[in-house]
């Protein structure tokens, strides 16, 4: 058999003559949907759900043009403790060690931090100028097409980390000596540095020649510009810790996949960290939503009207 079959698309998993040395409460489904961590994800996205429609109800004062940061901290934490029994779950059933456990509750945690609590607060510091056909903050249709956005670039460098972690485990269990020897760390650096210098870019001049072939990001990018005045330094450094984390998060998987000789924790561990991160942009779409009906943001027209 072949180990490169296994992907994200196929996801075909191996049999029990892969894994000669055995894992305890060892899972071995045809495709993630079979698995046993299926319907936790569905009751940890509903429970999210009514956490983030009732929470801010509960916290609210009805006194405040805007919410405090412990009412948002309270939607967060809330969340985290309910992916952490998720992830505690996960690993039971998978065998991985505590410290791939830590890795997904801090990996999922800085996600959730960032989305839930520091990204509100960062746009609720700001007073939005309307522009005419430009991105309305106080329009919840807008912040789909903005999930959209931020969940593919989560997507692309997970699926890419799980591209050369799949080509390790595969080339090491098939006996093969591997081509290379690179570490994807040295990508994300370099996936970092790009990121870093389009943000310095987007404010200055020069931010112009990048803006014309994308005007139709021209939401996202008002988005980005108001998110990152208010929060500035600190939202990059918890998007550069949350994409090395979901980097360490797959490593350790990998490395437990050779030790036990079985692909299939790599592919489920995959599985589990791209369904969070799809969970947590939907829910972060939800959540805008509700503030913005509790506490709209504060608007002006051009004319300062």
């Amino acid at each position: 058999m072949r180990l490169s079959y296994l992907n994200p698309c196929s996801y075909i998993c191996y049999t029990v003559a892969m894994n000669p040395s055995g894992l305890k409460k060892k899972i071995l489904p045809k495709n993630f949907f079979s698995t046993k961590l299926f319907l936790p994800l569905i009751l940890l996205s509903l429970a999210s759900y009514g956490v983030i429609q009732l929470t801010p109800l509960f916290v609210q004062n009805t006194s405040a043009t805007q919410p405090a940061t412990w009412q948002l901290a309270v939607t967060g934490v809330s969340i985290i403790l309910l992916s952490s029994l998720f992830l505690t779950y996960g690993a039971k059933l998978v065998g991985l060690t505590r410290g791939w456990l830590i890795l997904g509750v801090f990996f999922s945690s800085c996600m959730i931090i960032t989305k839930f609590i520091l990204i509100p607060e960062a746009l609720y510091s700001q007073v939005f100028t309307l522009k005419p056909g430009g991105f309305n903050p106080n329009n919840a249709e807008g912040y789909f097409l903005i999930a959209l956005v931020l969940f593919v670039v989560y997507a692309v460098i997970f699926l890419f980390a799980y591209g050369h972690y799949n080509k390790k485990v595969a080339t090491t269990l098939s006996g093969k000596k591997p081509a290379g020897n690179y570490e994807p760390k040295s990508y994300a650096l370099v996936a970092i540095l790009v990121i870093l210098g389009l943000i310095a870019l987007l404010a200055s001049g020069a931010s112009a020649i990048l803006l014309y072939p994308m005007l139709f990001l021209g939401g996202p990018i008002d988005y980005f510009n108001y998110a990152l005045t208010g929060g500035g330094i600190v939202l990059v450094l918890m998007t550069v810790v949350t994409i090395m984390l979901s980097l360490k998060y797959l490593e350790h998987a990998s490395n437990k996949a050779i030790e036990a000789k079985d692909a299939t924790i790599l592919a489920v561990t995959f599985w589990v960290g791209l369904s969070l991160i799809l969970v947590y942009h939907v829910l972060w779409v939800i959540f805008m939503s509700v503030l913005l009906a509790l506490w709209p943001f504060k608007t002006i027209s051009p004319s300062g009207k």
